[in-house]
């Protein structure tokens, strides 16, 4: 969603030179980071923002397809999740990513139908991901979605 919704990348590389150096880039970059996750977050307070922007700006890549499947189930539009949910699992790529992310929302699908199944499931995701990658668990009003 961010790369989608922005600039891809809103920072030049910054190569070693030295820790002092480094450190000081590093520093700038985390910065910047905070700032564009503070402005993300004010253009898309909610699922159905992000619905709304994923469909002003016509799908064009399998991911975006992925995401307005994801963000319209969020949002309560169980129609427009299963047509973008369709969309995915008719991709006729065959790379193991695109397996995945077919399977995936197959399995998604399935929930839309359960009154909290679809949005449970989404952030058990987001949960399980957060611990893979070894990021902090999320606060509790962070685990409310819509």
């Amino acid at each position: 969603m961010s790369f989608d919704a922005g600039e891809y990348r809103v920072e030049s590389f910054q190569p070693y030179e030295s820790d002092e150096q480094f450190a000081a880039a590093a520093q700038a970059l985390v910065e910047r980071a905070a700032k564009e996750l503070v402005d993300l977050r004010g253009r898309f307070p909610s699922p159905s923002h992000v619905q709304d922007w994923l469909t002003r700006e016509a799908p064009r890549t399998l991911w975006n397809h992925y995401h307005l499947a994801v963000s319209a189930g969020l949002a309560g539009d169980v129609d427009q999740s299963k047509r973008s949910f369709a969309e995915v699992k008719s991709c006729p790529d065959e790379w193991p990513w695109v397996i995945e992310l077919k399977r995936r929302s197959a399995e998604l699908e399935k929930f839309l139908l359960s009154d909290s199944g679809f949005k449970d499931e989404v952030m058990n995701t987001v949960v399980r991901t957060r611990a893979l990658l070894k990021l902090s668990a999320l606060p509790e009003n962070a685990r409310r979605m819509g």
